[in-house]
């Protein structure tokens, strides 16, 4: 029995050192899979990707080896009032502006408080009244000393962020109120409501809450509604950019992780409502494609809060520059809803006859630049790069490519960086069948300039997708964009040094892997 165990434990090993998976995770809307390869250097790794629950999705494994799949289903909830929990005590609890502020306090606010005991035989004993304190509030010290000495409360106790009063008894006749000022000592960003819960001290589970908020009725939550379908907006205004925006800040918003779409829109119409303001928009030009295909010429939908109308400042007829993030994208009823959130950049899109104005020259200049630019940077790519990483990159596109190159010569404009590259090794042709030794035209943006980094006859790791080639003049040419896989390759020489062994041998395996079974199908 020993050696029989020991024969199946070596079996089970070797599989182990000939692991060689790669798995791959297709996810409705998205339009490349996501892509893992498993090998014995990150066997024991454990890689993850998040989805909306209601994605289809589909996962293939080929190669050699055994994965496990995990899927965990999370969602955001807060608690919520409902008519059951206050079965034994009805509350109301109400906030309002005193025209009164306190010294020292950006505003006050008196809480109330009405409460009565539902019982036909006999009234509540000690009871416990458990009030939270918004972030950036305080109460009145002297209203809560005088709430100290009244008849039937027994005692209380003040912490940062609730103030706990226990009550001798509660009537089940007569409403009982309590109520004391609250001061606003500073603003925050996104106050969120305060619960107040009352319960009897010796039955805590029978417990009646209610939320609060200075501004909401009964403290309930932003929420954005296209008919009965609603999508939560908790969080800040979007602002309209208008004073003081580089050219740089643009350009980084615009490629910056996450951010979906960036469109030139003009305000065709817009609906503004007490719960909604739904801005009709005409998409004029595509600078950067997201999830919602072929939306150039169409109109959209932007949803956004009334209390942020200000803020927005948007004017029908008129035509603004909008950046917007992936998570401002809910599904709703099965299409894809614009939502004006914290993150959007809206910035107003000047006209050409307006650009000739001191007012506007400058950001027409600077968003025209940005109309010129439409791919964002690759940079390249430097420390703590993995094997896998490298495998990953160079199967990630059927149509992609992956080349040894070096640098020969360099045209550095103020529109356009040229690069020439030589062709020192195919790894892979993708759909450009010239072959080594051939030169190849790589453009840039100049703002990418400084992250390629890019040294004349220095040599280069150069993966990319087949997006990132087109046609001009009925020949092919190369863009370094967002997705362009930029690496040093050390010479034989620098492969030597502690600096650049690794790097060198990383790069020779994946040369090597390509060359004797390609990408695992």
């Amino acid at each position: 029995m020993v050696f029989q165990a020991v024969a199946e434990y070596r079996t089970q090993v070797k599989d182990r050192q000939n692991l060689n998976l790669v798995v791959e995770l297709s996810i409705a809307g998205r339009r490349r899979p996501e892509r893992w390869t498993f090998e014995r250097d990150n066997m024991h790794l454990t890689w993850s990707d998040r989805m909306d629950i209601n994605k289809d999705f589909n996962v293939t494994a080929r190669g050699t080896g055994t994965a496990t799949l995990s899927i965990l289903t999370l969602y955001y909830a807060r608690p919520v009032e409902k008519k059951s929990d206050c079965t034994f005590f009805d509350l109301t609890v109400k906030m309002e502006k005193d025209p009164k502020t306190k010294q020292g306090a950006i505003e006050t606010y008196q809480l109330t408080m009405n409460f009565l005991y539902k019982s036909d035989k006999s009234d509540a004993t000690m009871t416990v009244l458990d009030i939270g304190i918004p972030t950036g509030f305080t109460v009145d010290g002297e209203d809560l000393e005088v709430l100290s000495t009244e008849k039937e409360r027994c005692s209380q106790k003040f912490e940062m962020d609730k103030v706990i009063l226990y009550l001798n008894k509660v009537s089940r006749k007569q409403e009982e109120v309590i109520s004391f000022k609250m001061h606003k000592l500073f603003n925050v960003g996104l106050l969120q409501p305060a619960a107040v819960t009352i319960y009897e001290y010796y039955s805590t589970d029978a417990r009646c809450t209610k939320f609060y908020h200075p501004e909401r009725t009964g403290g309930a939550l932003n929420r954005l509604c296209k008919g009965d379908l609603c999508y939560c907006a908790e969080e800040n205004c979007s602002y309209q950019k208008k004073n003081g925006v580089s050219d740089q800040e643009r350009f980084d918003r615009s490629c910056e992780a996450g951010m979906n779409y960036v469109y030139k829109a003009t305000v065709v119409g817009m609906d503004l409502q007490q719960t909604v303001d739904m801005y009709n928009m005409k998409v004029e030009q595509v600078l950067k494609e997201g999830t919602d295909d072929n939306v150039e010429g169409k109109v959209r939908q932007f949803l956004a809060r009334p209390i942020c109308r200000e803020h927005l400042g948007l004017v029908k007829g008129k035509s603004y520059l909008i950046i917007g993030k992936s998570v401002d994208l809910p599904n709703l009823g099965g299409s894809v809803q614009y939502i004006l959130g914290e993150q959007t950049w809206v910035e107003y899109w000047p006209t050409r006859e307006e650009s000739q104005t001191p007012e506007h020259r400058e950001r027409y200049m600077g968003i025209s630049e940005l109309q010129d630019a439409k791919r964002c940077c690759s940079k390249q790519e430097k420390d703590g790069i993995r094997n896998f990483k490298r495998l990953e990159k160079a199967c990630e596109d059927d149509k992609g490519y992956a080349y040894k190159v070096t640098v020969v010569g360099t045209v550095l404009d103020k529109t356009t960086d040229i690069y020439s590259l030589q062709v020192e090794q195919v790894l892979r042709n993708g759909t450009d069948n010239d072959g080594e030794g051939q030169l190849k035209i790589f453009q840039a943006h100049p703002r990418c300039r400084e992250s390629l980094a890019l040294q004349e006859h220095k040599s280069y790791l150069i993966m990319g997708p087949f997006t990132d080639m087109e046609f001009r003049s009925g020949r092919l040419q190369y863009v370094f964009g967002v997705q362009t896989w930029v690496e040093y390759w050390p010479t034989k020489e620098e492969s030597q040094t502690p600096e650049h062994m690794e790097r060198y041998v990383g790069i020779s395996k994946l040369a090597d892997t390509l060359a004797q079974q390609g990408c695992v199908n």
